[in-house]
């Protein structure tokens, strides 16, 4: 799936490392970032692939595509970057992290895309601290839109272990 169409659909980005996973909804035009509107939903590593399933189903149904007036007023308002850090924050005191080099830290990322009738798990190489690239398209996770929670969940989580970790800082 290409970046246009993934702008046309509804969005997702999804975080994993040793201790937690998360899901935020993804909102943009043109540029899609994390949309600091709707608050980010943390998921225990425990958690069943239905429950799993049921999270990416309803974040999916609050990404959003913005206008170009709304995109530039939530761009440059400052609200993406202070959300984040604020994420960053009470993740770092809930796990007990020392800093964001121990919260990223192996964390994996995957970007799940509903377009048309299909949902889609796409995992990415964690190439630097909070930086992750996308890596062939061939080991994308890809699931009619019809699928059940459990069936998406499972996608999601065999998504997360195609991820690759080029960044190791010890």
């Amino acid at each position: 799936m290409n970046s246009i169409e993934q702008r046309q659909g509804k969005n997702v980005a999804a975080f994993r490392n040793r201790d937690f996973m998360y899901l935020w909804s993804m909102t943009g035009f043109g540029l899609l970032f994390n949309d600091p509107r709707i608050p980010a939903k943390l998921l225990a590593l425990d958690e069943s692939a239905k429950d799993i399933g049921v999270a990416v189903v309803q974040a999916l149904s609050e990404s959003t595509v913005l206008t170009s007036e709304s995109f530039q007023e939530i761009f440059r308002s400052g609200e993406i970057l202070k959300k984040g850090n604020e994420w960053d924050g009470y993740l770092i005191k809930k796990y007990g992290y020392r800093s964001s080099k121990g919260l990223y830290k192996h964390m994996h990322k995957c970007t799940i895309s509903e377009v048309g009738e299909s949902i889609s798990f796409s995992p990415s190489l964690h190439d630097d601290l909070e930086s992750w690239s996308g890596i062939s398209a061939a080991e994308d996770v890809v699931l009619p839109s019809t699928s059940s929670s459990e069936e998406i969940g499972l996608a999601l989580l065999e998504a997360f272990n195609r991820c690759n970790d080029a960044w190791s800082a010890p």
